[in-house]
C-alpha cells in the first residue's frame, strides 16, 4: 500500500513537472547582441526536452568546424542528479578542466509555476593552482510572453553573473532587444 502511494505521488510529480515546464521545452537560439560573451564559442542552440519528471538540457556549441554537444540529463524526482562530464565546455581560456570524479552533482527546482527551472550544480575543476570546488546556480527563465528564455548563471568563482538570452529559431527579433523583455 505504501509503495503504491509513493509510486502514485512520483507519477503525479512527473506529470506536474511536464505540464509546468511545457513553455521551456523546445529549441532556443542564442542572441549574442543581448548576452554575455560566449567565448570560446561562436554559436549556441539550447534544446530543452521535457518527458515527465525527466528534463534534458542540450547545449549545441560551435566555433568554426569545432562543435560540441553538452548534454545534461536531469530527473526532477531525484534530490541530486550525478551527471558524467566528458570535459568542461565553459572553459573561458582559463586553463580550467573538469576534475575530481569527472561528474557534476545537480539539484533542481521548478519555480513560478514552471516559468523558471533552477539548477544548482557542484563540480570540481582542475587548474594550475590545483583542484577547485565550484558551485553554479543557473536560472532558466521564460519571459511572460513565452518568446524569450533568459539564462542567468552565478558561479562561485565569478563576481559578475553570466547572462545568456535566447529566442526561438526564426524569431524576427533575434539579435535585437525586445522592449521590456530583459527586465522580467
Amino acid at each position: 500500500m505504501l509503495v503504491g502511494l509513493f509510486a502514485a505521488a512520483c507519477g503525479s510529480h512527473a506529470l506536474a513537472a511536464e505540464e509546468d515546464l511545457a513553455g521551456l521545452a523546445g529549441t532556443w537560439r542564442f542572441d549574442p547582441a543581448n548576452s554575455s560573451d560566449l567565448s570560446p564559442w561562436q554559436t549556441l542552440d539550447l534544446e530543452i526536452d521535457v518527458q515527465g519528471s525527466k528534463v534534458t538540457l542540450t547545449r549545441h556549441l560551435g566555433a568554426g568546424r569545432r562543435t560540441f554537444d553538452d548534454v545534461t540529463p536531469l530527473d526532477l524526482s531525484q534530490a541530486v542528479n550525478v551527471v558524467p562530464v566528458e570535459w568542461w565546455s565553459d572553459n573561458r581560456h582559463l586553463g580550467a578542466y573538469i576534475g575530481g570524479d569527472h561528474t557534476k552533482k545537480v539539484r533542481t527546482e521548478v519555480l513560478d509555476g514552471g516559468r523558471i527551472l533552477r539548477t544548482i550544480t557542484d563540480l570540481v575543476l582542475d587548474t594550475q593552482q590545483g583542484a577547485r570546488a565550484v558551485n553554479i546556480l543557473t536560472d532558466y527563465k521564460l519571459s511572460v510572453s513565452g518568446t524569450q528564455l533568459t539564462v542567468v548563471e552565478l558561479r562561485s568563482t565569478r563576481n559578475q553573473p553570466i547572462v545568456y538570452v535566447f529566442k526561438r529559431p526564426g524569431d524576427k527579433t533575434l539579435s535585437t532587444a525586445s522592449e521590456g523583455e530583459n527586465a522580467e
